[in-house]
């Protein structure tokens, strides 16, 4: 119905104070109440028993002391009024006096903005995709008086396809995305709503078999854009009566349509990144597989078997082992597979940080707590919460640390530094060594109490040269795992050569034998490795490593450090001034390195630029 034109058609409601909500809706409405003195609702009593109520029409603009006439059956009304007015309560509901334009405008402007308000409340109450589409069509036909209403999204090839509608019937929404194309189309080159003020004048949508069977006549598309691209579409119709919507309007309804664009891109976007998160945490799961640790040796059953039991539960657990055993990646296959794979799985070396650093980093602090302090940040603890904190070279934490460390254990809190309310935390504690734990109780570096705390459970993982079975199930595995990396289809080993492998001691373990394969991987040029593909010690060749050229006279001190600076030099040098490799290769974390490199003024970086230098 075409409120503009003044006593054309009518329409049923069950309530005659629906009538005067519905009008209050709608800007034209507003404008025809607002042009008349004198503004009544005249109800008929139809057969159905409901109010039949006519738009503005020249029998309701009546001057003042006119004695209007009633027709047969009607009944007046008087609704609340259409527009807040400084009259209203004293001229029961009407609105007795003209208002200026600018009045006008303000007032349209005023409630324009509190609907655009509740829109993006509701919106924006949820990031699920769904509840936001529901939220935005029920939004969009609340906020412009529409009947019905749809959200169309654009699928992967740019169609629209229907993701949402609102009372909307399977004709009408068959049409909606056969005009959606060329709306769409329209809509963006224009940036514009697409309104008709009576669809079956109109020849975009005068032949559409709805417009004809559920008489639509008022239509409205407006395009969803974020960032100038353009989404889909709000597709909003009404049935039975025109000029609903106005091009008026438009930057409201644009306005809306940037609230409703911006809600959906959200919710579209978290639940990307919520099926990001469940990929991610399947491929670190499966990459941290219980199976995935292998081993056939007697030595490691008896690990799998005490694995087993662990992973289910919430207990504190030690692990010692040499260098390049695989304590972290125990530790990691204990977490995703246990309860709490679902949370955090956080890594601290207590080697690699001196002790007032460390203390921050594991407890986090308060903003001003001390110099540098500029703001609250969590510690490992905290960000751990729920899920697990691994605690690698555990006996270098300083007496001091594993006070604290013990407090938490015990009382299931942490204080952050500078704050003296303790913060609750759900933790569980896997710590690892590779010193000689007895040693340093016996010698009073590390706390007994702490000890038992820490050992709930403990698993010693055996040195590689224990488990000599499992060197060709590992070779093979790393070769495997190499082989694919850098495309080259090496198939597996000589014989001479494994044979090398498994007489080899393998002081740097599993991490060594890794290293190795690798290396011969990237060198061989061949389909299997040969002995000739290994490095030195594994051929048999005596190292040069120990032919620093000490002169005579040394202390014993002065020697020691001489012959550190020269090893290390050496070790850098053959790795290009690699430090993450170097210290692989010796056996030491990278933090310790770098502290020895440090202090013996290793110029790591002119290794590197000879190294370009000679590649040029």
């Amino acid at each position: 119905m075409d409120w503009s034109r003044a006593g054309q058609g009518t329409f049923e409601m069950d309530d005659p104070v629906q009538v005067g909500l519905y009008a209050y809706s709608h800007p034209t409405v507003r404008e025809a109440v607002l042009r008349c003195r004198d503004f009544r609702i005249l109800g008929r009593a139809s057969e159905s028993g409901k109010a039949t109520a006519s738009p503005p029409s020249p029998l309701s603009r009546r001057g003042a002391g006119e004695q209007g006439r009633k027709g047969e059956g009607e009944r007046e009304f008087s609704p609340a009024p259409l527009l807040p007015s400084p009259s209203a309560g004293k001229s029961g509901g009407r609105v007795s006096e003209p208002q200026g334009d600018e009045t006008k405008m303000e007032a349209l402007k005023e409630q324009q903005l509190a609907l655009l308000c509740r829109v993006g409340r509701m919106v924006n109450s949820t990031l699920d995709l769904e509840e936001v589409l529901s939220s935005a069509v029920r939004a969009a036909v609340e906020a412009t008086g529409a009947e019905r209403g749809m959200v169309l999204l654009l699928d992967e090839h740019g169609a629209p396809r229907i993701s949402a509608d609102e009372g909307v019937d399977p004709e009408t929404a068959q049409d909606a995305e056969r005009i959606s194309r060329g709306i769409l189309e329209q809509a963006s080159r224009s940036g514009e709503p697409v309104i008709t003020l009576d669809a079956r004048m109109d020849p975009r949508f005068s032949d559409r078999e709805s417009v004809r069977i559920y008489g639509i006549r008022s239509v409205m598309c407006v395009p969803l854009r974020v960032r100038d691209r353009t989404i889909g579409m709000v597709y909003l119709d009404h049935r039975g009566a025109g000029g609903v919507f106005h091009p008026d309007d438009g930057p409201f309804y644009m306005a809306l349509a940037d609230q409703l664009a911006l809600a959906v891109e959200n919710a579209r976007l978290h639940e990307q990144l919520k099926q990001e998160v469940v990929h991610l945490r399947e491929e670190v799961g499966a990459q941290y597989r219980f199976d995935r640790i292998l081993g056939k040796s007697k030595r490691m059953r008896e690990v799998f078997r005490t694995l087993e039991q662990v992973i289910p539960t919430s207990v504190t657990v030690l692990l010692r082992g040499e260098s390049g055993t695989g304590k972290e990646l125990v530790a990691r296959a204990i977490h995703y597979n246990g309860p709490r794979k679902e949370k955090r799985f956080v890594a601290q070396n207590c080697a690699a940080l001196p002790e007032s650093l460390l203390e921050s980093e594991l407890f986090g602090y308060r903003k001003g707590a001390f110099t540098g302090a500029a703001q609250d940040k969590k510690g490992l603890f905290e960000v751990a919460d729920g899920g697990t904190l691994f605690l690698d070279e555990i006996v270098d934490m300083s007496p001091g640390l594993q006070s604290r460390l013990l407090r938490v254990l015990e009382e299931g809190c942490i204080r952050r530094l500078g704050e003296t309310e303790p913060r609750p935390v759900d933790v569980r504690v896997i710590s690892a060594t590779n010193r000689d734990l007895e040693k340093e109780l016996k010698e009073g570096r590390f706390r007994k109490d702490l000890y038992y705390r820490l050992n709930v459970v403990g698993i010693e993982l055996p040195p590689l040269r224990e488990r000599i079975e499992d060197i060709p199930l590992l070779a093979a595995h790393f070769l495997k795992r190499f082989s694919k990396e850098m495309d080259k289809p090496i198939q597996g080993f000589r014989r001479d050569a494994m044979d090398r492998l498994l007489t080899y001691p393998w002081p740097g373990n599993v991490r060594e034998l890794e290293h190795m394969v690798e290396r011969a991987v990237v060198l061989g040029r061949g389909d299997v490795v040969r002995v000739e593909d290994l490095p030195g010690p594994l051929r048999g060749e005596t190292s040069t490593l120990l032919d620093v050229g000490i002169p005579e006279g040394r202390s014993f001190q002065e020697a020691k450090a001489e012959f550190e600076k020269a090893f290390l030099e050496r070790v850098l040098r053959t790795h290009r001034g690699n430090i993450t490799r170097a210290a692989q290769v010796v056996g030491l974390d990278r933090a310790n390195l770098y502290g020895k490199i440090r202090k013996h003024g290793i110029n790591v970086e002119g290794m590197r630029r000879e190294d370009v230098k000679r590649e040029t």
